[in-house]
């Protein structure tokens, strides 16, 4: 998949990525296996905010990996968003 190898890519070219991405990995993988629509949301508040962070780096627009770091983590962002708003619905 191309996300993928845009994912190892990011890990090999920033440290600041390299960092995250144990975490980031580690709540996509709980998020998949969880079971209810609040444990799913519980976690998805988590990787909004690790998404965040990496939108929001010291670092942006500095490598030339920066702009696949932004579309990744836009697309985890939006789809934490869809996973809260899914709880709203009940």
């Amino acid at each position: 998949m191309a996300m993928e190898k845009e994912d190892e890519d990011l890990v090999q070219a920033c440290g600041i990525y390299r960092k995250a991405h144990p975490k980031i990995q580690k709540l996509t993988e709980e998020i998949n296996r969880a079971g209810d629509i609040q444990e799913k949301a519980n976690k998805a508040q988590f990787l909004w905010d690790e998404a965040q962070a990496l939108i929001d780096c010291e670092k942006r627009g500095t490598l030339a990996v920066c702009p696949a770091c932004g579309t990744i983590n836009q697309v985890r962002k939006q789809t934490a968003e869809l996973i809260l708003r899914a709880r709203k619905l009940g």
